[in-house]
């Protein structure tokens, strides 16, 4: 952003030329109904608050394929433009997650089904070649950037505008959430082969040679 909006001195954010503390507060507006959404900004203004967090969830967004919704033109709750205007209204500020991977306790943890179910041979696969447990993807395959692609030029046209050099509200972006959770709760990471592919370049990158990376690292 251009040092006149947002930037970070003496550890602290200076948004317009002020030093400025960010006191966030959650308000995931696709699980508030839309005549709500004000209601609760003002309560969380009044809170003291001066920032937003919302996650924004591709699976809400694209139930099916080709189909992203946006507006509300399929439920009233996906007219993101909307609530992002009206947390500019208020005053306050806002930190934007659009994933693709929000977990926030959805039952695909932001990932559409369709994508789940129509594309197996982007997933991450186990250290036996099977697909991997949780049914996750393998984060590098081209297949799963292309769909990541689509969805982030149609939310990034919404979200662009109301950048804070923009004179929008949208502070701070994160990009995923809690990636690599899953290969830890199972304890097993992606062997698919895309994957070792590009640990094997890093490796021969790094290390003059697989036996240096070896020695190094104690494996074999």
């Amino acid at each position: 952003y251009g040092d006149q909006m947002i930037k970070i001195a003496d550890k602290k954010f200076i948004i317009h030329q002020k030093p400025t503390f960010l006191y966030g507060g959650e308000l995931h507006y696709f699980r508030v109904p839309k005549n709500e959404w004000k209601d609760r900004l003002d309560k969380m203004k009044e809170a003291g608050l001066n920032m937003v967090s919302t996650y924004i969830p591709w699976q809400i967004h694209e139930k099916s394929e080709g189909d992203i919704d946006l507006t509300g033109k399929n439920w009233p709750e996906n007219d993101l433009k909307t609530f992002i205007q009206l947390v500019k209204d208020s005053g306050m500020l806002c930190l934007v997650r659009p994933g693709p991977y929000v977990m926030s306790e959805l039952t695909t943890d932001g990932i559409p089904l369709w994508l789940i179910n129509n594309y197996p041979e982007a997933s991450a696969m186990t250290q036996e070649g099977k697909p991997h447990h949780t049914r996750i993807f393998s984060y590098m395959h081209p297949t799963y950037l292309e769909k990541v692609n689509r969805w982030y030029n149609a939310v990034f046209e919404i979200l662009a505008p109301y950048q804070i050099d923009k004179g929008g509200p949208i502070v701070m972006m994160q990009l995923d959430n809690e990636v690599g959770m899953f290969q830890w709760i199972v304890n097993q990471g992606d062997y698919s082969e895309l994957t070792l592919s590009y640990f094997l370049s890093f490796l021969k990158d790094k290390y003059s040679s697989i036996q240096e990376a070896n020695k190094v690292l104690h494996t074999s």
